[in-house]
């Protein structure tokens, strides 16, 4: 396996990645943000119906802490993020298949996409302020 195969292999499995982790992290937050509202309506239901005020208060709780999770977390921008690292990664190999005598210079721009990217990554410390 040539340099060039060795790049082409390893973007490749960095866009598997991103993938997996778009569709995981989508799905944490669909999770939690239709958790909240189903808890919600179920505690609005309860103290209708006349459920203790115990019950009702725990609904409320559970919601509350969904969303709370989700927005501390971020997983709805953690999605967002692996897909447009994704398509930048997926925009990279192609370029790379097209013209691969240019290793060298992908190779550079690989590591320049990676490395700015992870600075924005939703939570990571290089990201507050903005």
């Amino acid at each position: 396996m040539d340099n060039t195969d060795y790049l082409i292999d390893q973007i490749q499995g960095e866009i598997n990645d991103k993938k997996k982790f778009e569709r995981l992290d989508f799905i944490k937050s669909q999770w939690l943000t239709w958790g909240a509202i189903v808890v919600g309506f179920g505690a609005s239901i309860a103290a209708a119906l006349g459920a203790p005020s115990g019950v009702t208060a725990v609904f409320g709780c559970f919601s509350a802490l969904f969303v709370t999770i989700e927005k501390s977390i971020n997983f709805s921008k953690r999605s967002s993020w692996n897909g447009y690292y994704k398509v930048k990664l997926e925009a990279l190999l192609f370029k790379l298949k097209e013209k691969p005598k240019k290793r060298l210079v992908f190779n550079k721009d690989f590591n320049t996409l990676r490395t700015e990217w992870l600075k924005t990554f939703p939570g990571s410390t290089s990201m507050h302020g903005k």
